[in-house]
């Protein structure tokens, strides 16, 4: 599967600037906005950047498993070697 980028200016409700990236695949697309002086700081930055991915992958997962949950529903759900 492939997960698309995009950076872009913009501005948020209180009208200063931002950057906003989205990540974006087949299953979902989110996006997470940054102040500029974010970029200042590595770490602070690249935390900010791995939650993201991890809101993200989390997300897409969620719409994954939606059609495995209705195949174990309408089959009856799991069953054990006991059973």
């Amino acid at each position: 599967a492939r997960t698309s980028a995009t950076w872009a200016k913009a501005t948020d409700a209180e009208a200063r600037e931002i950057v906003r990236l989205t990540l974006k695949d087949w299953t979902c697309e989110l996006s997470t906005d940054l102040a500029p002086d974010e970029f200042a700081d590595e770490w602070h930055l690249e935390g900010r950047l791995l939650t993201f991915w991890g809101d993200f992958l989390e997300k897409s997962s969620d719409v994954l498993l939606v059609p495995i949950l209705q195949s174990l529903e309408e089959h009856g759900g799991l069953r054990t070697a006991a059973e």
